[in-house]
């Protein structure tokens, strides 16, 4: 393994073991500035687990890298970063040939979530980690969410979804919410973009792709480009 400034160069692999995150495992690298975590693998699989990179003080985030050939999380697992000081979140970057977000925490009945959030009062708050997810097909069950938050001043961050054949967002969480793509502030720091590329999308049982306020601070923009068939029963883009 070699490594470059930012990730380990892996170009010699010729195939990629699996990974697997079970019974509440945590990849945390979380500090002053929340540390670089970079994952790639076959499948990777995340059964009640998490990974985290959170920015507690000053400096900027470095972020979370996967790329593999599938990605699932499910009951209630999480990739996640934050910014709680002035420091910047770090982004979280998904490549994937399938991602898959299902199921509930059997304890806590949390959805499985994709994330970022900026939480800090302070006039020099942080900015909130952007998220990308490059893959060919996308699938958020069970009330499986991807979201960008702003809690404080910081802005936060913008979400990009691209799908080369598939987008679905179906099923209910427990309490009969469904699955969402958003950006949301909540206080006064901007809401980020919303940008969603795919083929086919299908959307059902309350799914919906949004962003939104409910502070004062500004709403962010929402871009839906489907090439393929859209299918829309129950659900909402705003």
């Amino acid at each position: 393994v070699r490594f470059t400034d930012t990730d380990p160069d892996l170009t010699g692999f010729e195939r990629m073991g699996d990974v697997t995150l079970s019974e509440n495992a945590v990849l945390d690298a979380s500090g002053r500035g929340g540390g670089r975590i970079f994952i790639r693998g076959g499948k990777i699989v995340a059964e009640t687990g998490r990974i985290r990179s959170d920015t507690l003080e000053d400096q900027d985030g470095l972020g979370i890298a996967i790329d593999c050939e599938s990605l699932l999380l499910n009951d209630g697992s999480r990739i996640t970063t934050a910014s709680y000081g002035s420091g910047g979140g770090g982004d979280i970057s998904v490549r994937a040939n399938t991602v898959e977000l299902k199921g509930k925490n059997p304890i806590h009945l949390s959805e499985s979530e994709i994330s970022t959030i900026t939480d800090s009062i302070e006039s020099d708050a942080g900015t909130g980690g952007e998220i990308q997810i490059d893959a060919e097909e996308i699938l958020l069950e069970d009330g499986g969410f991807v979201h960008a938050v702003s809690k404080g001043t910081g802005n936060g961050g913008d979400i990009t979804v691209r799908a080369g054949k598939h987008i679905r967002l179906s099923g209910n969480n427990a309490f009969g919410d469904g699955s969402f793509i958003s950006c949301q502030s909540e206080a006064s720091g901007r809401s980020g973009d919303v940008r969603v590329e795919t083929g086919d999308l299908e959307m059902r049982d309350g799914g919906q792709i949004f962003s939104v306020t409910v502070g004062t601070g500004d709403s962010g923009n929402v871009t839906v480009n489907a090439g393929g068939k859209v299918t829309m029963e129950g659900t909402a883009i705003s």
